[in-house]
């Protein structure tokens, strides 16, 4: 995780050059571009928060990444081409637009990602998606799926419990039982985080996007919490409480 973090002004350095030379020779109309941009301005984002301690060049940075995964999704339905995660990743992309802190970009996302068939998805993505659609739309969820959520975890995706929990305190407005939850989720993303987790070597080793999203979706569903990791810096958390579905 050190590693990572150590090398961010390197990373930086190394990734404006490449997104410089990807802008100037495929611009912007290239969809198969837009998967390079979206990272590319993740790790900016990131760069932005720990290197100049710029919360909002974090915000921007996320918007503009939201926006590349948005334009994508949109592509993919008027062509039914799969440029790079349009379809197999969208649930890892959904937290990133919610990082962006903009309800229309989020409910945008949801709209498209929204369409897709749970039941050909694996455990993980389908139950995110389904927690995501209930809690942004919605739609396409009860309070007994969470707790399916819970009991599949447990058994198959340890690392990913605490997120069944927080999204059964979401949804019961339980306080206590969210920062419960939270603490479980920063543990399992920490294994996520090792070499041979989904999360190791990105910039999630830094900033926890999954994490920082949960909190993020709890306040926007008007549950009163806040947290303070080095992973999930408040700083970077919504001040807003409300504004999505209720």
């Amino acid at each position: 995780m050190g590693d990572i973090k150590e090398r961010l002004p390197e990373l930086r350095e190394e990734f404006l050059i490449r997104h410089k030379e990807k802008k100037q020779k495929f611009g912007e109309d290239d969809a198969r571009e837009w998967y390079w941009y979206m990272t590319h301005h993740r790790l900016f984002a990131v760069c932005s928060y720990v290197l100049d301690h710029d919360v909002q060049g974090f915000i921007d940075h996320m918007k503009k990444a939201s926006a590349y995964f948005i334009k994508t999704l949109q592509k993919y339905e008027e062509s039914g081409l799969d440029y790079g995660f349009a379809e197999d990743a969208s649930c890892r992309m959904i937290p990133t637009v919610i990082c962006s802190l903009d309800i229309d970009m989020i409910k945008d996302v949801m709209t498209y990602t929204s369409k897709r068939d749970t039941k050909k998805m694996d455990p993980l993505a389908k139950y995110l998606h389904k927690a995501f659609r209930l809690f942004i739309l919605g739609q396409d969820g009860t309070r007994a799926d969470l707790d399916d959520m819970e009991i599949i975890f447990a058994k198959r995706l340890k690392s990913y419990v605490g997120y069944a929990l927080c999204f059964q305190a979401i949804y019961d407005h339980d306080k206590e039982k969210f920062l419960s939850g939270f603490a479980t989720m920063i543990k399992g993303h920490k294994r996520l985080s090792t070499p041979q987790g989904i999360f190791g070597g990105t910039d999630d080793e830094v900033i926890a996007f999954w994490p920082l999203a949960v909190i993020n979706l709890a306040r926007f569903k008007g549950l009163d919490v806040m947290v303070d990791y080095p992973l999930v810096p408040k700083e970077l958390v919504t001040k807003q409480l409300g504004g999505l579905y209720d």
